[in-house]
């Protein structure tokens, strides 16, 4: 039997500034998540891909009942297709491992979000990637500290929604590529800032041990989002019906006669565009110091000098983001 404590993945995909704050009440340090607004522009005859920011969650892990239920604004199927094998017999070319059913999707643009989780956050050390940092690209400049109370549908307006953690542990982290050797090693370059090169991240997760439900509040809506863990068991039968093919068989052809697992749960927020594009240059980056109280003359934008595989492009797809600590 295969049975771990679930835990709740808060992920992060794109545009974010994430800001360290420490609570004076609690006297313990809180994630504040900014997505930032890429379409501020001035209005021109350019076509514009806006970027949209997204709460999405397996529909599995959703309590759908109760008066004060946040309805989604999607809710869409898909799954990872992928081959099953016993040694080298392929099974099944489009088996589903595991079977993943619907996703729920909210719009959260311009729309306050906390995750109910107290105890107090902190980042991880144990990682060599890292998210840009303004206490290096912008030296004695502090974040507007409006940003962190309030989101304005308005043009100006630098954010369009607010994430809140004051649980968990942080991690930066590279997405894997799916091509081999499944290490992009992108180190990144701030040309003329006089920061060295570093391995920055594309994606960062935070993990908070999860009990049987916790709510994910839309602050101002006054309506939640409950999640839970779910478990699910796989009993003896044919491989080709096996959910899960990376659990090794004790008699061929055949499961060990029940595995019992507890899913982590998965958050994930997003804030992308439908464009890519191969620039190893990241001008969009630039957007990041409009949150700052008062920006820098000179904006320093990431450029890619060594590493990615195949396709893989950390810029042309929205996904550096930056952090900051607030200071009173």
């Amino acid at each position: 039997m295969i049975n771990q404590t679930p835990k709740l993945r808060v992920r992060f995909h794109g545009r974010f500034v994430f800001v360290t704050k420490h609570n004076k009440m609690t006297k313990q340090d809180e994630l504040i998540v900014l997505a930032i607004n890429m379409d501020n522009d001035p209005p021109s005859d350019e076509k514009v891909n806006p970027h949209n920011v997204f709460m999405t969650v397996r529909e599995q892990h959703v309590v759908r009942a109760g008066s004060k239920e946040q309805p989604p604004s999607y809710r869409l199927f898909g799954g990872h297709v992928v081959p099953t094998f016993v040694g080298k017999r392929l099974l099944n070319r489009a088996n589903l491992v595991p079977y993943d059913g619907a996703n729920l999707a909210w719009n959260i643009a311009q729309r306050d979000v906390a995750v109910e989780a107290g105890g107090g956050f902190q980042w991880a050390r144990d990682t060599k990637f890292e998210l840009a940092d303004f206490a290096k690209l912008a030296p004695g400049k502090k974040l507007a500290e409006k940003y962190l109370h309030s989101v304005e549908a308005t043009r100006e307006w630098g954010t369009t929604a607010i994430i809140r953690l004051r649980a968990g542990v942080g991690r930066a982290y590279h997405e894997i590529p799916a091509e081999p050797p499944y290490n992009k090693d992108m180190f990144f370059e701030f040309v003329g800032s006089g920061i060295p090169p570093a391995c920055l991240a594309d994606l960062v997760e935070v993990t908070i041990d999860l009990p049987p439900s916790i709510d994910v509040t839309f602050v101002r809506e006054g309506s939640i989002v409950t999640l839970k863990a779910t478990e699910w068991s796989a009993y003896s039968g044919p491989a080709a019906d096996n959910p899960c093919p990376g659990i090794k068989l004790s008699v061929p052809g055949q499961l060990p006669a029940k595995i019992q697992i507890s899913n982590d749960v998965v958050l994930a927020f997003s804030n992308l565009c439908t464009t890519s594009t191969s620039s190893h240059v990241d001008k969009e980056f630039a957007k990041f110091y409009q949150v700052l109280a008062d920006p820098p003359r000179e904006a320093f934008v990431p450029s890619l000098v060594r590493g990615g595989v195949g396709s893989d492009r950390a810029t042309g797809d929205c996904y550096l983001g930056a952090q900051i600590e607030f200071q009173e």
